[in-house]
C-alpha cells in the first residue's frame, strides 16, 4: 500500500506542479495494476482561501479514486471524532483521544462516481471531528482496491491515533488482522455478579473446531487455550404492570336474563348496549312449557373504573299467522357470582301484543343500572383482573390493597410451575415465593429457573359495600331501599340477605309501551318515572335523592418480584416493585 501527505508546497512552481500530477496519476495507475491500497492525509485535498496549492493533482483527484473532494483547510488543529458509522477502522480506537496538530480538514464534499475503477462507487464518511468537519472517509474501487483517508495533518496527536493509523493501513492493504466479534445480547434471568468466561484459540494452538458440536477439540497434547474472566453485575429489573386497554380490569359480573310467559306467540330478541355499542344479547322464542326453563342470559360486564353509558331494547317478532295474544317479558340483571352479598337484583318487565306493532321494540336508557346493582348498601362482588410481566425469572406477587379496610388479597404467581399460591403480607422477603432471598453482599446467586419474560393475569374478587350516608359503615342497617317509615326492606338486616331476588323493580306500569323512563329515577314528587312502588308523593326509587355525590373506592395494586434487595435506586420504597392506584365508580 501507499501512504500520501503533503505539508510544504513551491506556490506557483511549474517543477512543483508537475510533481504533484504525476503523484496523482502514478496513485491511480497504482489501484489499477491491483497491487495494493492508498491511504491519504492532509493536503491530499487542501485548498487555501479557494486556491489549488497543497494538494496533490492527476488522475487520483480527476477520476475520483478517494473518498472526498477538495476543500478549504481549517485552523486550528482539532481533538475528537465524532463516528458516522461502525466499521473495522475503529477496533480499538477511543475517538475523544484522535486530534489533528495546527490544522484540520475542512468540510468536503463526498465524491460521486468517478472514472475507471471508481466508476459507479462513492465515497463514504465514517467520521468527522467535532465540528462537523470531514475527519474519516473511504472507498472501494471496482477491481477490489481500497482507499482511505484521514483529514489529520501529517504529523497528528491524540494517544488512539496510532491505532487507527494502524487500522486503516491494515483496511486499504487487506491485510492486518482486526479481530472484531460480532454484537450479541445475552440476558441471565436473574441478578447477581457473574464471569464470563472469554477463550481465544487459533490454528496454531493445538486445537481444532467440531463444527456438529460448536466447540474446540484439543488435537495437541498440552494444548493450552486462553482465557479471560470478565465480571458482571446484573441488577433486578423491575416488574411491570400492563396498561392501559385490557392491562387492569374491574367490572360487575351480572347474568342478564330474558324471561317471556304466555302462550307461543312469537320471539323476544333482548340487546344489551355500552357506550352505544352492542355489549350482548338473549333470544327466547315462546315454546310449550314452563317459561322458568326457556329463559336465557347471558354475561354482562359493567365497568366500574369509568363512566359509561348503558342501554337496551327489546324486540318481539310474531310467529307467521298470529294476529292477536301477547307475551309478558321480564328483563333480570341477576348476579353471576353466587356469593353473599351478591348484587342487588333489578329487574324490567312488560308486554308484548301481537295486535300493537307499535309497541313491538321497547328501548330504555340505564343511566342508574351500576348503582342499582350495589343495591343501595347491599355492595356487590367485583371482579379485578391484572396483567404484569418480569423481564426475567423471577415469581410475582400481586398485592390488592383495599380502602374500606379490609384484609389485602395477596396471590403469589410460580414461575418454576405457574401454580398460584396466597400470600401473607408481612416483610417482602416473605411474602411467599419460591425461590431464595437473594443475599446481594455475599452474591448468593440461585440458578435461575421457569421462563424468561414471566407474564401473568391475577384475577380477585372483592365484595364491595356502599355507605350512602357516609356513616362509616355499609348501609346494611337503617338505610333501607325505599326509605319509608315502618317498611322491613332491609332494616337492621346485617347480612343483606342473599342477594338474590331482592332488588329494584321496574315495570310499564301504564302499559303505553313508554319505557324510555323505566331507570330515570328522578327526585320530584310527581311520581311519573313507572317505578316500583307507585306511591305519590315519594321518592321511592331513588336512592341519592339526598345526596348526589359519586360514591368511590380505592384500590391499590402492587406487583412484586422475588429480589427487593434494594441493590439499586429504585422508584418505590424497595426495588422490584411496580404499582397503580385505581378508582372504583359506585354509583
Amino acid at each position: 500500500m501507499i501512504i500520501v501527505a503533503t505539508n510544504w508546497a513551491y506556490f506557483s512552481f511549474a517543477p512543483f506542479d508537475l510533481a504533484r500530477r504525476q503523484v496523482g496519476d502514478r496513485l491511480a495507475q497504482y489501484l489499477d495494476s491491483d497491487r495494493g491500497g492508498a491511504l491519504t492525509m492532509m493536503c491530499v485535498y487542501c485548498l487555501s482561501g479557494g486556491n489549488d496549492l497543497f494538494n496533490i493533482r492527476g488522475r487520483y483527484l480527476d477520476d475520483q479514486y478517494g473518498a472526498y473532494e477538495n476543500a478549504n483547510y481549517l485552523f486550528p488543529g482539532a481533538s475528537g471524532i465524532d463516528i458516522v458509522q461502525d466499521h473495522d477502522a475503529f477496533v480499538k480506537v477511543e475517538p475523544d483521544n484522535v486530534g489533528s496538530m495546527f490544522i484540520h480538514a475542512g468540510n468536503q464534499d463526498l465524491t460521486v462516481g468517478g472514472n475507471g475503477n471508481a466508476a459507479g462507487q462513492n465515497g463514504v464518511s465514517l467520521a468527522t471531528w467535532k465540528d462537523g468537519t470531514s475527519a474519516v472517509g473511504i472507498k472501494e474501487l471496482n477491481n477490489g482496491k481500497r482507499t482511505a483517508h484521514f483529514g489529520a495533518f501529517a504529523n497528528p496527536t491524540g494517544s488512539s491515533t496510532g491505532m487507527l493509523l494502524r487500522n486503516l493501513v491494515g483496511w486499504v492493504a487487506g491485510g492486518i488482522p482486526s479481530p472484531k466479534i460480532a454484537p450479541f445480547t445475552h440476558t441471565w434471568g436473574d441478578n447477581g455478579r457473574y464471569d464470563v468466561d472469554l477463550s481465544l484459540i487459533d490454528d496454531d494452538m493445538g486445537f481444532v473446531w467440531d463444527t456438529a458440536a460448536n466447540l474446540p477439540v484439543a488435537v495437541l497434547p498440552e494444548a493450552v487455550m486462553a482465557h479471560r474472566l470478565i465480571p458482571v453485575t446484573v441488577d433486578n429489573v423491575d416488574p411491570t404492570i400492563s396498561l392501559p386497554a385490557g392491562g387492569v380490569q374491574a367490572y360487575l359480573a351480572s347474568n342478564m336474563c330474558l324471561r317471556v310467559a304466555g302462550r307461543e306467540w312469537g320471539t323476544v330478541s333482548l340487546k344489551f348496549y355500552t357506550d352505544g355499542a352492542l355489549s350482548t344479547s338473549v333470544q327466547v322464542t315462546r315454546a310449550p312449557g314452563s317459561p322458568n326453563s326457556q329463559a336465557k342470559c347471558a354475561l354482562a360486564r359493567i365497568d366500574v373504573l369509568a363512566a359509561h353509558t348503558w342501554s337496551a331494547t327489546v324486540e318481539f317478532t310474531p310467529l307467521p299467522g298470529k294476529t292477536r295474544g301477547s307475551n309478558p317479558f321480564w328483563v333480570i340483571f341477576d348476579p353471576w357470582r353466587n356469593v353473599n352479598p351478591g348484587h342487588g337484583t333489578t329487574v324490567f318487565s312488560g308486554t308484548f301484543k301481537v295486535q300493537n306493532p307499535a309497541g313491538w321494540l321497547k328501548s330504555m336508557d340505564l343511566p342508574n343500572l351500576r348503582r342499582n346493582l350495589f343495591d343501595s348498601g347491599r355492595g356487590a362482588p367485583v371482579e379485578f383482573a391484572a396483567t404484569a410481566s418480569d423481564p426475567g425469572t423471577d415469581d410475582l406477587a400481586f398485592v390488592w390493597m383495599w380502602s374500606d379496610g379490609t384484609p389485602e388479597t395477596i396471590n403469589i404467581h410460580m414461575n418454576l410451575d405457574g401454580s398460584v399460591s396466597q400470600g401473607v403480607l408481612a416483610n417482602p422477603q416473605y411474602l411467599g415465593f419460591g425461590e431464595p432471598y437473594f443475599d446481594r453482599p455475599t452474591n448468593d446467586i440461585r440458578s435461575p429457573e421457569g421462563t424468561m419474560h414471566f407474564t401473568v393475569r391475577d384475577t380477585a374478587t372483592h365484595r364491595v359495600k356502599v355507605d350512602q350516608n357516609h356513616d362509616g359503615d355499609h348501609d346494611c342497617g337503617d338505610d333501607d331501599a325505599i326509605g319509608l317509615p315502618g317498611t322491613q326492606h332491609g332494616d337492621d338486616d346485617d347480612d343483606c340477605g342473599d342477594g338474590h331476588h331482592e332488588g329494584r323493580y321496574h315495570d310499564d306500569w301504564d302499559h303505553d309501551g313508554d319505557w324510555r323512563n323505566a331507570d330515570d329515577d328522578d327526585c320530584d314528587d310527581d311520581d311519573d318515572d313507572d317505578d316500583a312502588i307507585g306511591l305519590p308523593g315519594t321518592q321511592d326509587d331513588d336512592d341519592d335523592c339526598g345526596d348526589s355525590a359519586p360514591q368511590v373506592m380505592w384500590v391499590v395494586l402492587i406487583v412484586l418480584d422475588d429480589d427487593n434487595s434494594r441493590g439499586y435506586p429504585s422508584l418505590f420504597f424497595h426495588d422490584g416493585t411496580d404499582m397503580e392506584f385505581f378508582v372504583v365508580q359506585l354509583s
